[in-house]
């Protein structure tokens, strides 16, 4: 009896096992992880599916909350009655100590299950170079030349740096990276919030020209903001030498150095096929000729009289620094801004200083609220 009972118990433990394996292994396919993974900034599980953010695009196309969002249900097709009698334990996935999380959360963002795709499509059998039945016919529709006009508008607000004019752009580099080029995610509705970089509000093109950079030069977040110009260079590339900017918004964890990772628009964009791996080309670029209007203010969730911190977007030059009334902020990898005093009363000074030394001033009597500053870094011809 004994010996029949350890038996059973083998064979338990590996059904359980194989059924863990399956669920990981098909993240993109069928089944959904699930276990609740955070997505980046500054909410919760609980708090983004009471906000009615658990279908956006970000969300679902990377799988954040799975658990909390309902998405943890095989599909009709794919559910078999082994399946159904057997409890799903899904092995951990493995990630990197300093994947893309929230600060102060436990919670460890899984590669995207585009990702995945990308993966093993690379791996196994190549999508045709056709586009699949299946394919969103919306995707098509999003692509458009990314040829720019550089904006002429001139920056409202005091620009308290002279030399800012003649400085050299520290955004641009003349150092050329290659590595394997894949996508992730549809074009997004003007904010990145879902993405590492946490940036609250992003262009209309921004919200299609954007870009995930690998773990080794994510640089502690101080990649966010940054634009690269790239290229396929890949022979099975069906558009050859057509050269589009990005700006990073994301982190990608399990990505090597030189590797980026697209929007699906961008990457049909440089390849003229569906995504799946192929080599790329790039260098950091300057993204202002690309960015109009003022810097966005978002106050983070969970201030208090004693402790504040700010998101700021649109800006046309990385920032190196903030000042809020003559205290520097401390800066969060995730991109938000940390202010551990009181405020007092207003009027209130941010002091803004660009990568390329450029630095400009704004005023608002009430930081904590979303509002465009009115302000933005002056563009260097």
């Amino acid at each position: 009896m004994a010996r029949v009972g350890y038996l059973m118990l083998l064979l338990l433990l590996s059904a359980t096992a194989s059924t863990g394996r399956r669920l990981q292994q098909n993240l993109a396919g069928d089944w959904q992880g699930c276990t609740d993974v955070a997505p980046p900034g500054d909410k919760t599980c609980a708090q983004l599916k009471e906000s009615g953010d658990c279908n956006t695009s970000v969300t679902s196309s990377r799988n954040y909350c799975a658990a909390t969002c309902s998405r943890c249900t095989p599909s009709a097709n794919a559910t078999t009655a082994a399946d159904a009698a057997t409890p799903a334990q899904p092995e951990p996935v493995a990630s990197s100590s300093n994947s893309s999380t929230a600060a102060g959360s436990s919670e460890t963002p899984a590669p995207s299950p585009e990702r995945e795709s990308a993966l093993e499509a690379a791996a196994g059998q190549a999508p045709s170079s056709e586009a699949p039945s299946s394919e969103p016919t919306s995707t098509a529709a999003a692509i458009q030349p990314s040829a720019a006009t550089p904006s002429s508008e001139a920056s409202a607000g005091s620009v308290a740096s002279g030399n800012s004019s003649s400085a050299a752009v520290a955004t641009g580099s003349g150092e050329v990276f290659k590595g394997d080029g894949t996508a992730f995610s549809e074009k997004v509705d003007n904010t990145g919030k879902g993405f590492a970089c946490s940036f609250r509000y992003l262009n209309d093109w921004a919200s299609v020209h954007f870009a995930a950079v690998n773990l080794p030069q994510w640089d502690n977040g101080n990649s966010c903001g940054r634009c690269a110009t790239v290229r396929c260079v890949d022979s099975r590339c069906k558009t050859q030498d057509v050269d589009v900017t990005v700006m990073i918004v994301d982190q990608c964890p399990e990505c090597k150095h030189g590797d980026l990772d697209f929007s699906i628009p961008v990457y049909r964009e440089i390849t003229g096929m569906w995504p799946h791996r192929l080599q790329v080309q790039w260098q950091w670029a300057d993204c202002s000729p690309f960015i109009n209007g003022t810097i966005h203010l978002a106050p983070k969730d969970g201030g208090n009289p004693f402790w504040q911190a700010f998101y700021f977007s649109n800006t046309k030059y990385p920032l190196s620094k903030v000042v809020l009334n003559g205290m520097e902020l401390k800066r969060n990898q995730f991109q938000f801004f940390e202010h551990g005093a009181p405020l007092g009363n207003g009027p209130h000074k941010f002091e803004f200083y660009a990568a390329n030394g450029a630095v400009v001033e704004a005023t608002t009597d009430d930081p904590l609220k979303v509002q465009d500053l009115n302000v933005q870094f002056p563009e260097v011809k």
